[in-house]
Parts: C-alpha cells; structure tokens; sequence
C-alpha cells in the first residue's frame, strides 16, 4: 500500500514531488543554446526569457503591462471603494452578500473560532479522503501503542487535501489539510463566516472515542470458527505475557481501551463486535456473545464465570428447530462491578456506577449509582 503521506517534506506541509514526478530539463536546455534557443522558443511561442534588468528597463514588456493594468484596475472599472465592494459580492453566495452588507463576517474576513466538537465528529467520521482510509487509521488505532506515533501516521493518512459543499444557511460547509497543524473547518452561524483549526493531537482524540464506542468503523465480522481460533490463541498465551495479552486482544475485538486484562479462559462469537474502555478486568472464565455489540466502560470488573449474551432463541418449536435467534446489543456503563456467575441477558444497559451481586440474571436495563441481585436481578 502506498504511503499517503509520501512528499511530506517538514512540519511546515512542504509537498515536495516523488521522484517519479520530477522531470529534468538540462539535457533538453543543454541541446538549446545561442541562436538556436531563441529560434525553437519562437517557434514554440511558449517559452520567453528575460532577465530581471530586462524586465526594469523593456516599457512594453509583459510585466510591465501587467503592473500597469493592476494599477488603472480601478479607472478601468470607473473605480472607487464601492465598485470594487461590488466586486467582492459578485463572488460571493446570496447568504454571504446578505452577511456582508449587514458587517457580518465572510470567507473573505472569517472569525476565528475555536471548532464546536460536533463539526470535528462529522468531518472525522467522513474519512481520510483516501480509499480504504477508515480501515487503515483504524488499525493504527488499534495496532500502535504509542499517541505520538498514532499522531504522526494518522496526519500522514490524510495527507493534503480537503472537500467543500453549498450551503445556505448555517452549519459546516467545508474542511482542508493544506495546514501541517491540523483539519482547517469552515462553517457559518448567526455571526456570519467562521474559521478553526482542530490540532492533529485533537483529531487522534475524537478517533480514539469514536473507535471505543464503535462509531468509527466495524469491521468485517469474524466467523465463528475464526473466533475459535483467534480465543484459542489468545488463552494459549502466558499467563504472566500481559503485553502478548493485549497486543492479542487489540488484534481479535473490535476495540481496546488502556491497562486490559481478560483471564483465562475467555470465548467470544466473533470478537469484532466487543468494545471495551480504559482499566477493565474480566475474570476467569468470562463468555461474551457478541452476535451484536457489547459496549463495556471504563473502569469496570466483572467476576468469574460471567456471561454476556446479546443472542436469543425464539419460543416456538418451529423457530427453535432452524436455529433461528433474536440479537439484542448489550452496554454497560463506567464504574460499573459485575459479580461472579452474573448472566447479563440480550438488550439490557446497565448504567454507571453499578453494583450486579454474584450469581444475579440481568434480565432489564439498570439505572445509574445503583446495587441489584438476585433472579431476576432488582
């Protein structure tokens, strides 16, 4: 796969050419000399030289008719500061001619802003610009451990380049890379035309978000037999491995937050679906039917022998005899302390700050900064 970010010269967003792109010219000058030259420019029409003295001393040359056209520009026009405003509204949106003669801002003047949170999400989650870009940034994210580094390639994968739209009225009408600091947006609001950057370091930090809730990207679900193999290998590793254990973990579910540990042994349906936060331990024998998603916090713990399923089976014998299933996904909130032989049934949401009793069914949502047990669970 080709590097997006290839040409990338400094920090400054210098895009200097691959070699495949750079062309020389010195043998073709080197054949052009003397009479020669003059004669194939001529020829060409499409190649004039003049030295910088030439130019200074030449009245008719093409510079100095240009500098002289610049200056009569606003005779030309019968100028003065109201033609030339008029000229500045012909090239802009009916919204933004409105803006201007009520003193609001324009693209031409635009107010810099911080960027709203709202705008940073929707630009995110439309991609680098690249196909397959969301794929790729999504393994960064998942496969480098280091933030300085994820940075670093996931400014490398949007390379240079940006997207604009139409709009009349307000909201987000367009966004660029042409900066080395950040994602410049565009948008409009009651104050007219606003400008801001969001920072390569804020852009990684609404990505790292929107792959633990997994809005970001799903991936390509894995079967069950792959999921077999992918839990085989995983509870194959050394106990005491915690690094070999995470690394693992980030490859097989869907999204890994810091400092995660499952013990063994750990089964899933597929794995991908699984979205786990910051600082969570899963005990000994923890399953996880993840046929839908399962959203898991930060800071939570579950005991041993724990299910959570997001499969059912229909009641009817006839539903029951094509193995049919009814799926449901299941979240669990921040703070949250799941018991020993807990079963969280299909659907439910458990809130923050949670207490489940060991040996409790959570068969209906709980509310947060609550204590439940028992069958059902209340």
């Amino acid at each position: 796969m080709a590097d997006q970010g290839a040409g990338i010269k400094d920090d400054r967003g210098d895009h200097s050419p691959r070699p495949d792109q750079q062309v020389s010219l010195s043998g073709e000058i080197a054949e052009l000399d003397g009479d020669s030259f003059k004669e194939a420019a001529t020829k060409q029409g499409s190649y004039h030289q003049m030295s910088f003295m030439d130019m200074l001393e030449s009245p008719d040359s093409d510079l100095d008719r240009e500098l002289k056209q610049i200056e009569n520009l606003g005779e030309e026009r019968g100028a003065d500061t109201a033609s030339l405003f008029s000229h500045m509204e012909s090239v802009l949106s009916e919204q933004e001619k409105a803006d201007l003669k009520a003193g609001k801002y324009t693209y031409l003047n635009p107010k810099k802003e911080p960027v709203p949170a709202d705008y940073i999400k929707q630009v995110v989650l439309r991609g680098t610009g690249f196909v397959g870009g969301k794929k790729r940034v999504y393994d960064i994210m998942k496969s480098e451990f280091v933030r300085s580094e994820r940075v670093k390639r996931i400014k490398n994968e949007y390379g240079t380049g940006g997207a604009g739209w139409p709009m009349e009225g307000y909201g987000l009408h367009g966004y660029d890379t042409f900066q080395a600091k950040g994602i410049r947006f565009q948008w409009r609001d009651e104050e007219g035309e606003k400008e801001g950057y969001a920072n390569w370091n804020a852009v990684e930090e609404v990505i790292s978000a929107l792959v633990l809730t997994g809005e970001y990207y799903t991936p390509e679900p894995m079967s069950i037999e792959e999921a077999i193999v992918q839990c085989k290998e995983y509870n194959a590793i050394d106990d005491t491995d915690y690094d070999a254990q995470y690394a693992k973990l980030k490859e097989m579910l869907g999204s890994v937050g810091a400092k995660v540990w499952i013990a063994k042994t750990f089964n899933c349906d597929n794995g991908k679906k699984i979205h786990i936060g910051n600082n969570f331990t899963g005990n000994y024998n923890l399953t996880i039917l993840d046929i839908r998603e399962v959203y898991i916090g930060d800071n939570v713990m579950i005991g041993p022998n724990t299910l959570i399923s997001t499969v059912n089976h229909l009641l009817t014998p006839m539903g029951r005899r094509q193995h049919l299933g009814i799926a449901k996904p299941v979240k669990i909130g921040n703070d949250v302390w799941i018991g020993g032989n807990v079963t969280i049934l299909p659907g439910v949401t458990i809130g923050n700050n949670v207490v489940v009793a060991a040996g409790a069914v959570v068969t209906k949502d709980i509310s947060d900064n609550c204590q439940v047990g028992g069958i059902p669970a209340r």
